[in-house]
């Protein structure tokens, strides 16, 4: 069985119900990594529930901050 990953998909992370539909479409579209930009202020427990979602799903979440 093949595995996707996206380092790059651009989900709302504001909203936590777009993220975890969002999320929830990459796991049935058979993603296993996905990645998404976020804002330089965001807080830690806000990444760390962005994680939770995605793991139930399975699927791994990556954060990155753009510096540009």
């Amino acid at each position: 069985m093949k595995k996707f990953a996206d380092l790059n998909l651009n989900i709302q992370t504001e909203n936590l119900e777009l993220f975890e539909r969002a999320i929830r479409k990459a796991s049935w579209l058979g993603y296993k990594i996905v990645g998404t930009p976020l804002p330089p202020k965001i807080t830690k427990e806000k990444v760390e529930q962005l994680k939770k979602i995605a793991k139930n799903f399975g699927v791994d979440f990556t954060s990155r901050v753009n510096l540009s």
